[in-house]
């Protein structure tokens, strides 16, 4: 057998695996293959996994994905193997832990809304960025420039945000593809007055 077909089988035997939704809402990793009779070929199992990411998502959209150059890198399963090098979102099959940040986004109070912003961040070139874009600065040490606080800890000492929603709960609309951080965030109220 060629070095390109046993290297193939070796990433789908060793690599290549599902992410699992326990019933206690945990996650967990299942091999997505088996070794055949011989050793030359694999077979794929099912391991109960609902979500078909291979097929019906876009991992770059999902809240566990961390974007980078040349891979994305999927946190969750670099977490669920304890790896300290994090782990290409190819590495995943199918994904039962898929959540997708979409353009159209349900927030029913400041604290979820909080917990969007720091879900998106990766997607600004710089820190600096988003910031501006939510309208928030976090303390910074003066000399360097270097942030002191997380987007958490700005919110838990009071810090505020000046272009995000006052009225909640609401649809807000992030164009994750093609942000501009001169356009205020747009938004709409749907609860009841």
């Amino acid at each position: 057998m060629n070095s390109t077909r046993q290297n193939n089988i070796s990433f789908l035997l060793n690599k290549y695996k599902d992410i699992v939704k326990n019933d206690d809402g945990s996650f967990r990793l299942a091999h997505r293959c088996i070794s055949g009779d011989n050793d030359s070929y694999v077979k794929f199992v099912d391991t109960g996994v609902h979500n078909y990411n291979e097929v019906e998502h876009n991992c770059y959209k999902c809240k566990y994905c961390e974007t980078g150059h040349p891979f994305n890198y999927c946190l969750l399963r670099t977490n669920l193997e304890d790896s300290s090098t994090k782990i290409p979102v190819n590495y995943v099959a199918n994904c039962d832990a898929y959540e997708p940040i979409e353009y159209l986004n349900i927030i029913h109070d400041k604290r979820e809304m909080i917990n969007f912003i720091e879900m998106v961040q990766q997607y600004f070139d710089c820190p600096e960025y988003c910031e501006e874009y939510f309208g928030f600065s976090p303390n910074a040490d003066d000399d360097t420039g270097e942030v002191l606080e997380t987007i958490r800890e700005y919110y838990e000492h009071g810090g505020e945000f000046a272009n995000i929603p006052d009225k909640y709960p609401c649809v807000i609309h992030f164009p994750i593809d093609d942000i501009d951080i001169y356009k205020k965030l747009e938004w709409i109220y749907i609860g009841e007055d």
